[in-house]
């Protein structure tokens, strides 16, 4: 989960997933099963039947076991989980986070540690300066990376 995210950018593209319509929850520690339960969603194979992926009130993660935790990918950008989700998910292992966007372009980033939520925001792009002094110390190299300066008169 320490990898470069690059990698994981190249790892979605080539399976065809759309990068603008997606979320993307990691979670240190647990298991598969711990974070499906979690999250709200049936495994596969409960013998029920598959929804139809265009009906608009369905929506399913793939999830994976790696080093260290559990990745969760949602392919529309509508499903992400809630702050009390979140912060619930981070008590397996010390840390979860969720970045997500949608065709609407609402995109959210949010991490929680220990059980509690440390940063939430629906539009994490354009928080204010002010605002981005609660992003954990760890996450801000990537955070400052995608952050807009509104007040800015640069077109940059």
């Amino acid at each position: 989960m320490d990898q470069d995210p690059s990698g994981c950018e190249a790892m979605l593209e080539d399976a065809g997933i759309d990068g603008e319509s997606l979320t993307v929850v990691l979670v240190r520690g647990g298991t598969r099963a711990d974070v499906l339960r979690l999250l709200g969603a049936e495994p596969e194979g409960n013998g029920q039947p598959y929804p139809d992926l265009e009906d608009e009130r369905y929506s399913g993660y793939a999830l994976a076991e790696v080093e260290g935790g559990v990745v969760a990918l949602e392919h529309t950008g509508y499903a992400d989980p809630s702050p009390r989700v979140l912060a619930a998910l981070s008590t397996f292992g010390g840390t979860a986070a969720v970045a997500r966007s949608n065709i609407q372009a609402h995109e959210r980033f949010g991490c929680a540690r220990d059980g509690a939520v440390v940063f939430d925001a629906d539009e994490f792009m354009y928080v204010t300066e002010h605002e981005k002094e609660s992003v954990p110390a760890e996450l801000r190299p990537l955070f400052d990376s995608v952050w807009v300066d509104l007040t800015s008169e640069s077109d940059g």
